[in-house]
């Protein structure tokens, strides 16, 4: 009932006309479960499910708004056979189309536009995550999503906490269709959050490196959560894996110090930037550039970002400070921000937030 309600909320929200009124409304992102001891086939079958369940055509429709698109783009680079050659996250996305064309016959949602759907985030997103380190509670890792086809991917963004063995092993945020993970927490072990790096990539070269077995950065942050439980050993794999695109990496853990920013290239660490308290550097804030290179003028979140952590201060960082005072706030709140995710490696929280934004 919690997620037929929540996912009605947003359902409402949406068809509400809400222009006059420019404050954004902060919605719960609804909750699902994945069972990792089930064939990666089926592992999506009871979210696909549900969303039809409570929601008809709505959210349905709104992926037929993004995917033809993305359905000519796979035309011209991925092939549907690609999948069979990638594992469980191949199997996923088979899975995935097989459901949603099952409860959905009228769809235009394959294999290939849902593969070529978790391919797209290096190349349309804009994000800010921050880590921070608090006086007496640990680091705390926030990030806000920016995207492109907002309205769509609000109705879409969902919470996931996997499971093995009956027991929660991580958790994360993505959006029905997209199998990779842009943020999540492995329980007792880490938290990431992937940022958009505008560099010199291509989508045909990233298609071209996953078929020489470069990962998805996505992909490798949930193989990351999935089978790695402490920060170090996944600072590590984050780190040397080749990767499809550059990224930057935000990285948290549940000691004191244990937080930084990794920015990525395909073959390899290009910068850490680790929190470093001799300096008294307790946080890293990071947008889609290069943090040694001043940010452009049209997008520059760094220079105010920066002012409202200063203006917050170590000594009142809190959950909610963090939520209220940066995260809430322009230019790191923008109207195409999607969520809002807040984590705590060491109290095990995790708290999020859709915003709608008129």
């Amino acid at each position: 009932m919690k997620v037929a309600f929540t996912i009605a909320i947003l359902a409402t929200a949406m068809m509400l006309t809400m222009a006059i009124d420019p404050t954004p409304q902060k919605i719960p992102i609804p909750e699902f479960q994945v069972d990792l001891d089930v064939d990666p086939a089926h592992r999506w079958d009871d979210i696909v499910e549900k969303f039809y369940d409570y929601n008809k055509e709505l959210v349905f429709t709104q992926m037929n708004h993004v995917i033809p698109s993305l359905a000519s783009l796979a035309s011209k680079w991925i092939n549907p056979w690609a999948l069979d050659h990638l594992g469980d996250s191949g199997a996923e996305i088979k899975g995935l189309a097989r459901k949603i064309k099952e409860v959905w016959p009228n769809t235009v949602v394959n294999e290939s536009s849902l593969m070529m759907l978790n391919f797209l985030y290096a190349l349309d997103a804009g994000c800010t995550s921050t880590v921070a380190q608090t006086k007496d509670s640990g680091v705390l890792h926030g990030r806000n999503m920016d995207f492109g086809f907002t309205t769509g991917l609000r109705l879409l963004s969902i919470n996931v906490t996997f499971t093995k063995s009956g027991k929660p092993l991580y958790k994360g945020t993505t959006f029905l269709g997209y199998t990779g993970l842009i943020t999540g927490m492995r329980y007792g072990g880490f938290s990431i959050s992937l940022n958009a790096r505008h560099a010199d990539d291509s989508l045909a070269g990233n298609v071209a490196r996953i078929a020489l077995g470069y990962k998805p950065p996505t992909w490798l942050a949930r193989e990351t959560l999935e089978t790695v439980d402490n920060y170090d050993g996944a600072h590590k794999m984050m780190a040397d894996t080749k990767i499809a695109s550059s990224i930057y990496m935000i990285m948290s853990g549940p000691e004191d110090g244990q937080g930084t920013v990794l920015t990525r290239k395909p073959s390899g660490l290009v910068d850490d930037w680790p929190l470093d308290m001799t300096k008294n550097d307790w946080f890293r804030l990071e947008t889609n550039y290069d943090h040694w290179n001043p940010p452009p003028s049209y997008d520059d979140r760094r220079t105010l970002g920066y002012k409202h952590m200063e203006e917050i201060g170590q000594d009142k960082l809190t959950k909610q400070t963090f939520l209220d005072d940066l995260f809430s706030q322009a230019p790191t709140m923008r109207p195409w921000t999607v969520y809002t995710i807040i984590m705590s490696v060491r109290e095990s929280t995790y708290d999020g937030y859709i915003w709608w934004y008129y």
